[in-house]
């Protein structure tokens, strides 16, 4: 690091882990650091900002050769019912010594889903699909803008968790005869550490929304190993997140002979047969050319964002 250099930081907050990334004036990474769960939907306000802070702490936990510029954050439902309420969250934010350092710049905050959309495009009009421990869509043309999906955990159709819910409901079913053997059973014991269904029900029903998504990690390893069952439940999983992306395209009334921008991001497209089937499902509709992007680091995003501002 060059001494009096100029930094940013980029944060992409998520419903499982937070990330944290410092990075140089050339959108450089340089440094990363990791939070716990800061969704504001589930884990409230405080418990958010908790776990985003401790992620940026850990960028600064040595004196930087410089100053940092500008820092911005991305938040689940940030878009949704939390939208009118930054100037609290950022407050929040400014109460926590350990990263006063950042308030010395900018500091903005705004939706996850715009973080991973700018991971993956410089566009300013097209679709973002984000499938990790929850699922939502959104998309910009022109003045519109739509959200589709993105209900919370109890709806969020193609995300992790819903993948969870189908395999517990399978090997339940499994169980009672009600519907055939699947090796879904077997597995989720074995990395579970599960001996038998009553240490099951304990495991799910203890922290559903934390430990629900774990299992589709399995599905997708039971697919790979020919079971039917995992491998139907991730077919669905893409027609889902497709579904979603073709009814966003026709609330944007994308124009029949323009290419869309997508960007896919989130850890349930790293599923080789939920993704071939997203593909397949979006092709479909013919009306519709997408141009697909999958971004490796949603955090990125963010920091384009954060060296926007300073620009």
């Amino acid at each position: 690091m060059i001494k009096n250099s100029k930094f940013v930081i980029g944060v992409d907050a998520g419903a499982t882990k937070t990330l944290a990334v410092l990075a140089d004036e050339n959108g450089k990474i340089l440094k990363e650091g990791k939070g716990a769960a800061a969704s504001l939907r589930d884990n409230g306000i405080d418990g958010a900002c908790e776990s985003v802070a401790t992620a940026i702490a850990k960028l600064l936990v040595r004196k930087l050769p410089g100053e940092i510029v500008s820092t911005y954050i991305g938040f689940p439902a940030m878009a949704e019912e939390f939208k009118k309420r930054k100037k609290e969250i950022i407050g929040q934010l400014a109460k926590n010594k350990r990263i006063n350092i950042i308030f010395k710049g900018k500091v903005n905050i705004d939706s996850d889903q715009l973080v991973a959309y700018r991971a993956g495009t410089d566009s300013k009009d097209g679709i973002v699909a984000i499938a990790g421990t929850g699922c939502v869509v959104r998309g910009w043309h022109g003045e519109k803008e739509v959200k589709v999906s993105g209900w919370g955990w109890l709806s969020n159709e193609g995300s992790a968790f819903w993948i969870g819910k189908k395999v517990f409901l399978a090997i339940l079913k499994s169980y009672d005869g009600r519907e055939q053997k699947t090796l879904l059973t077997d597995m989720v014991f074995k990395e579970f550490r599960l001996k038998n269904i009553d240490n099951l029900m304990t495991f799910v029903y203890k922290k559903p929304a934390a430990n629900l998504p774990l299992f589709a990690k399995v599905c997708d390893d039971a697919s790979q190993a020919n079971d039917g069952i995992a491998s139907q439940i991730l077919h669905e999983t893409g027609q889902e997140i497709a579904s979603s992306v073709l009814a966003a395209a026709k609330q944007l009334n994308f124009p029949k002979d323009e290419e869309i921008t997508l960007v896919a991001a989130g850890g349930v497209f790293k599923a080789h047969l939920a993704y071939y089937s997203f593909e397949v499902n979006l092709k479909k509709e013919e009306q519709f050319d997408f141009a697909i992007s999958r971004p490796d680091l949603p955090v990125t995003g963010a920091v384009k964002l954060a060296l926007e501002s300073v620009k």
